[in-house]
This record gives structure tokens, sequence and C-alpha cells, in this order.
């Protein structure tokens, strides 16, 4: 996908960091984005700055990707609000960093529930509609940390690195449906 105009994308993480600088381009090159994010204040704000800016069209979802049965009943949502989806970006991440003698027990769950499960359940949700038109494209940010272990990150390396594996995977089921697949 080279030209954005007219696209209609749908970012998880999007409120702030690299889902917001996404977005701001995207806009600007004429898509109409949905921002998903946990932080509902942080999100509005977003859309209301992002707005301003001309451009494509930008709608906000709050959305908590970790809880599946949120994601099964609000994702399906953004294809309505935009009239159709093009591009899925799977965005939305968080990271502690620590020992591993010294990261609690539920710092490795939620990790992979936002990271890893919150990416499944998201794609998932949108994968009928991508096989249906027969095109489309699902992006996931990964990280450094998902290619080589990085000190620290015992944690957010190990999430991350479950993203390669399901990207790679995805790819291959997609070939014959015209649905692509990229991890960053």
């Amino acid at each position: 996908m080279r030209n954005f105009t007219n696209k209609k994308v749908f970012i998880t993480g999007g409120s702030s960091g690299i889902g917001k600088a996404l977005a701001r381009e995207l806009l600007s090159q004429g898509a109409s984005v949905v921002l998903a994010a946990r932080g509902v204040e942080r999100l509005e704000a977003t859309v209301k700055e992002l707005s301003s800016l001309g451009g494509g069209k930008c709608l906000a979802l709050p959305l908590d990707i970790a809880d599946r049965e949120a994601v099964a009943r609000e994702v399906p949502k953004v294809i309505e609000m935009l009239g159709g989806l093009d591009l899925l970006i799977n965005n939305a991440g968080i990271a502690q960093p620590g020992y591993l003698q010294d990261i609690e027990d539920e710092v490795f769950e939620q990790m992979m529930q936002v990271n890893y499960f919150g990416t499944v359940w998201v794609t998932r949700a949108l994968l009928p509609h991508f096989m249906a038109q027969r095109a489309g494209h699902i992006c996931t940010v990964s990280s450094f940390a998902g290619l080589i272990g990085i000190f620290g990150y015992t944690a957010y390396a190990a999430s991350k690195f479950a993203l390669n594996g399901f990207c790679d995977c995805l790819r291959q089921e997609m070939l014959g449906h015209g649905v692509g697949v990229s991890l960053v």
C-alpha cells in the first residue's frame, strides 16, 4: 500500500507514541482512521488534536485489547465507523523492565495479554472482513526485543517474540486470500 488517500485504517495503541505518529501521517495523506486505546481522556484528546489538523476523518474507540470479550464486541464496529477497512495496525503494547526474579507474575501475564493476546484478539475479530473482501493488510508493530533478547526485558521480549511466530504463520495462511501481513 503506497497511496493512503481514502484508505480506512484501524490503529490500536493510537493515543500516543508510534500509534499517534502513524495516525498523524496517515491522516495527512487522506486516510480515515479509528484509534483505539484504554485511556479514554488521552484518546479523546488525541482524536481532537489530530482532527484539527485536517485530512481524513479521525475517530476514537475506547478499548482494552487485552479484554477478549470487549474486543469481540467493539472491534467489528470499526468497519461500520469507517464504512470498510483496508489496514489494521496492531500497535498497542506495554513494557516493564526488570530482573526476572524481581518481576511479579502478574507483569508477565499482563504483557502477554496486551502485547500478544491483544494482537491475536483484534486480528481474529477483523480477519473475516479482510478474507471476505480478499484484500487488505495487517501490520503488527513488534520490537528489536522481539528479535534478540535485551537485558532487563525478559517479560517484554517473550511477548514480542510470540508476535513474530504469530505473524509468520498468519502471513502463510493469508497467501491465498489476498491479505498482506507485515511485522515491523
